[in-house]
């Protein structure tokens, strides 16, 4: 016998899974039902490397479910690239730089000026 239920309850038990990124990406595979809101949690906060700008470039269907942003890049290039790829990202909320040079404020503030809260590693919000 089958047991189905209300896709109200699947979503809130994958909703305990917030912070669990390894049995949030198994419950994508668990069913159907499971699949959106366990999607949706695992790409709301995403750390942006450049794996995962990679990753990202290649299944661009991920791009609204991302939220928020923490791009971790040092060198110029790296930034630079980060900085033209958030533009793609259409429901940023949040995004935050870590492990860049001061010298990169600049291009990070006009990159990121339509976004609601930026913050650097120093804490204060640009």
């Amino acid at each position: 016998m089958v047991v189905f239920f209300p896709q109200e309850l699947i979503d809130a038990i994958l909703d305990e899974l917030w912070g669990d990124r390894a049995a949030l990406a198994k419950c994508c595979s668990v069913s159907r039902s499971f699949l959106p809101r366990a999607r949706a949690n695992l790409w709301f906060d995403v750390t942006l490397t450049e794996a995962s700008i990679r990753h990202l470039q290649q299944h661009p269907s991920l791009l609204p479910l991302i939220h928020s942003l923490c791009t971790r890049v040092n060198d110029r290039a790296a930034v630079e690239a980060s900085a033209s790829f958030i533009q793609e990202f259409p429901n940023i909320e949040r995004v935050s730089w870590a492990l860049c040079a001061a010298q990169f404020e600049p291009l990070l503030q006009v990159a990121c000026a339509r976004f609601s809260a930026i913050s650097h590693p120093s804490g204060v919000s640009i």
